[in-house]
């Protein structure tokens, strides 16, 4: 799997970064520890 970004904790922070790069068009991974 090639992501271009890997967001590390989908606490608050992550999860909004993550949902806002994918919006503008990113190709994103969030990953979590559980």
């Amino acid at each position: 799997m090639e992501k271009e970004i890997v967001v590390i904790g989908a606490g608050p922070g992550g999860y909004v970064c993550a949902i806002r790069l994918a919006q503008l068009g990113k190709d994103v991974a969030l990953i979590d520890k559980e």
